[in-house]
């Protein structure tokens, strides 16, 4: 039965919805008809549509679960007869009512809406493209000496990206022996050396390999140099690293050749401090990054974008000559089959590359969490 929202609820005569009014009266009977009450009975359609919609359903589907229910039960071992006549019982009772079978429908349908909000909103895939704005040459902090840990490559995840990595570059090196040749690392930030820029915290930034102590100074460069600042900035879930030395650092590492063939003003930039080297933004429970690439993940609105980007422009690449095979010549046939297999290659090497950034970037996420809690606590 269908009721009509556009008749008169007392004598069924035509409403004209039209008027600019919450109220309309009847112009037969004169009862009044509120707008709000179209729209209530516009939902209570809908409901005995899909009350209909379930009894029709309801019905055979409930019949199919008592069948497979009273086999299940008679070949089972464990129960006795007069057990199973009590379950059966109750099998009956339960499916002989509509409401029952639409919850077995509903209730693992709500759970697997409420998974993908919960995911969504946790694990983002992606987002609208957006890109922090940053002060105009980032102030620059002070060395103190007041190093407070915040991370290291020893957490569980850390380990596991150890792992992805010696799959990845040590195939013919046993697992263990690659893991075995790890040196443990610890991560500080200078409390401090705080200088405060807007929404931002700045702080020097140092490292410790194995049992010494932490130092602001790199020992795994070939060059003297710093480790990167860290700018913080609380209220928008940013950390960001700048390059220490300033800009007599730049003259005399240009003047030295450090850049050949790049792009003077976009490195002094970063010297001047104008521009940050990297940034992290926290969406939900990830950690999204930002660099110098043309497919980057706060600019792409896509989580791991650099890596996804250039496995799609590879697959691209290979379904292309793939469908090659079928229009070539027999003598061309062999340089196409090497050509593929090259492509092959690089596509399985591009799907190592997702997977050993997506293990980093879970390794990053605890230190940068721990980051977080100490500095915007």
């Amino acid at each position: 039965m269908s009721i009509d929202s556009n008749k008169c609820s007392q004598c069924g005569a035509p409403i004209n919805w039209e008027k600019a009014s919450l109220i309309v009266k009847c112009e037969f009977c004169g009862k009044p008809n509120s707008l709000s009450s179209k729209y209530l009975l516009r939902g209570q359609n809908s409901l005995l549509r899909v009350n209909g919609f379930l009894s029709k359903v309801a019905s055979p589907f409930s019949k199919q679960i008592k069948q497979k229910g009273a086999v299940l039960l008679e070949k089972q071992n464990l129960l006795s007869n007069a057990q199973v006549d009590w379950v059966t019982t109750k099998l009956k009772a339960l499916m002989s009512k509509k409401r029952n079978v639409v919850l077995l429908f509903t209730i693992p349908i709500s759970l697997i809406s409420i998974f993908k909000i919960y995911h969504r909103v946790n694990y983002p895939e992606t987002a609208k493209p957006y890109y922090p704005r940053f002060p105009y040459s980032m102030a620059s902090p002070e060395e103190t000496g007041d190093f407070v840990l915040y991370g290291s490559n020893s957490t569980k995840e850390a380990i596991a990206r150890t792992k992805v990595w010696c799959k990845v570059y040590r195939k013919s090196v046993p697992l263990i022996d690659c893991l075995a040749q790890r040196k443990i690392e610890k991560y500080y930030f200078d409390i401090g050396s705080e200088v405060r820029d807007g929404d931002w915290l700045i702080y020097k930034q140092a490292q410790s390999l194995g049992d010494n102590e932490p130092s602001v100074e790199r020992h795994d460069s070939d060059y003297e140099e710093s480790w990167n600042d860290l700018a913080i900035n609380c209220k928008k879930g940013l950390i960001a690293y700048y390059q220490p030395g300033g800009i007599s650092l730049f003259n005399e590492r240009y003047l030295k050749g450090f850049y050949p063939g790049s792009d003077k003003n976009k490195i002094k930039r970063k010297y001047q401090r104008d521009e940050p080297l990297l940034v992290y933004r926290k969406m939900g429970k990830l950690w999204w990054k930002s660099y110098e690439t043309l497919h980057t993940d706060l600019e792409s609105g896509k989580y791991l974008a650099t890596q996804k980007k250039e496995l799609e422009r590879r697959e691209a690449s290979l379904s292309k000559f793939l469908a090659q095979q079928k229009t070539i010549k027999q003598e061309h046939m062999k340089s196409l089959l090497e050509i593929i297999n090259t492509v092959r290659r690089g596509v399985k090497s591009s799907k190592e590359q997702l997977l050993l950034e997506r293990a980093r970037r879970k390794s990053a996420a605890v230190d940068f969490n721990n980051l977080l809690k100490l500095v915007c606590k």
